[in-house]
């Protein structure tokens, strides 16, 4: 499908957006193209407070007027989740558009803060806990759009995910030992698990809030070149390559997640390919019974640790 970002992305006068990883990369990218289009705010995440200064000096750029706000998070720790949300609720009353960007893929084994499988800590757990907690605005924002503009899906959340949720384990989700390392399981295999909790996630919030004005996809980006890739070693980058093509550049790998973001041809629960194409999703990812499996248990995961924290 045809994408022109400058064209086909519609006016944004009134959107509040929120991105995760927005410091580099996609997520970067994804900002910079829709800053053009007016919207009422950006928020975007990520660690790197120089990086955010930059992101934020070039936007400006674009648009002087335009409100862009760094918002520091670790998605590896539900209590610097908790906090950045926090802060987020104190300032903003709506939200329009919220794009889970920001993740790890190919690294060693390790735990994140909270205790989690690294990749599947950071990829899944730390956005599940920031939507949770983002869904009463959501919610909110969609109904007020209704009454105000008619809109029946006026909000939209985006979930990147990737082709390596096929290569996750043969049980789909490993529930027995998503709180270790993992040690003994293939890197690529624990990315490829993070990347179905991913499609997964994406398709449950659909289904449970579909019918309350949410539009909820995951879309493949397709093999960027961006510093997750580059970091990896030698062996990682020519797996990537062989299975994956030849690297995009990141305003390439935005371009899927920009129309899956703006436009209105976008379907609710839906896997898109670039750009704009439905993509083949393996046996696991439509797994109505997993999908609702991994959401209660990530629920009661992400509840139980700010209870702990309180």
């Amino acid at each position: 499908m045809d994408f022109d970002p400058d064209t086909d992305i519609p006016d944004l006068s009134g959107n509040v957006i929120f991105i995760t990883g927005g410091t580099a990369g996609i997520g970067k990218a994804t900002l910079l193209y829709l800053a053009e289009h007016s919207p009422a705010h950006i928020y975007f995440t990520g660690r790197n407070k120089t990086a955010a200064a930059e992101i934020i000096s070039t936007a400006k750029e674009i648009d002087s007027e335009l409100p862009v706000t760094f918002v520091r998070m670790d998605l590896g720790s539900t209590s610097s989740v908790q906090a950045a949300v926090d802060g987020f609720l104190q300032k903003e009353r709506r939200l329009d558009i919220l794009i889970l960007n920001a993740g790890v893929c190919g690294i060693a084994p390790n735990l994140t803060e909270d205790g989690y499988e690294i990749q599947f800590g950071i990829n899944h757990m730390g956005h599940f806990a920031l939507a949770e907690q983002l869904l009463p605005l959501l919610l909110a924002t969609a109904q007020d759009k209704k009454e105000k503009e008619g809109e029946d899906q006026g909000v939209r959340v985006v979930t990147l995910t990737a082709k390596g949720h096929s290569v996750q384990p043969k049980y789909g989700i490993d529930f027995a030992s998503l709180k270790s390392t993992m040690p003994n399981t293939h890197t690529w295999t624990r990315y490829g698990q993070s990347k179905l909790a991913n499609l997964l996630f994406a398709k449950e919030l659909a289904r449970r809030y579909g019918g309350k004005g949410i539009t909820s996809v995951a879309v493949h980006p397709g093999i960027t070149g961006t510093n997750l890739v580059k970091q990896m070693g030698w062996v990682n980058r020519m797996l990537m390559h062989t299975y994956g093509g030849d690297a995009q550049t990141p305003e390439d790998g935005a371009m899927n997640v920009l129309w899956a973001a703006t436009s209105d041809d976008v379907e609710n629960g839906e896997v898109y390919e670039p750009v704009g194409e439905k993509g083949p999703v393996p046996k696991d990812g439509m797994n109505e019974e997993l999908a609702r499996k991994l959401w209660d248990w990530s629920e009661k995961e992400v509840r139980g640790a700010r209870a702990a924290a309180a």
